[in-house]
């Protein structure tokens, strides 16, 4: 649920938005302020994978047993198919600039400068 007004947009980068993010970061004469909004959006791109992980143990390994490879592969390939029938995008519910401000309080503190 998003606080005061402040709608989350959703977050899906294509392959080409990706490689051009990713020479950003690398590139040294990119501003260093656009370099760690890279980041930031590489970073938050890459934790949908892991949500996504996270929802596949919960919903359909958590209590689960199985009695062979065979078993978990079709458990596997039926909440798949299942998420697949039914797609729906993940959501971020904190603003970039809230991100953004998070990330910099962070740098701020473990560079020892606290203005």
């Amino acid at each position: 649920m998003a606080a005061r007004g402040i709608h989350p947009a959703r977050l899906a980068l294509t392959p080409e938005e990706r490689a051009t993010l990713e020479r950003w970061v690398r590139r040294g004469s990119t501003a260093q302020a656009l370099a760690l909004r890279a980041r930031v959006v590489l970073a938050c791109a890459d934790r949908l994978v892991e949500c996504w992980f996270s929802l596949l143990q919960r919903r359909a390994l958590a209590r689960a047993e199985f009695a062979s490879t065979d078993a978990l592969d079709a458990a596997l390939r039926a909440y798949i198919a299942a998420t697949n029938a039914e797609p729906k995008p993940f959501v971020w519910t904190k603003a970039a600039d809230g991100i953004l401000a998070s990330v910099a309080r962070f740098c701020r503190r473990a560079s020892g400068s606290h203005r």
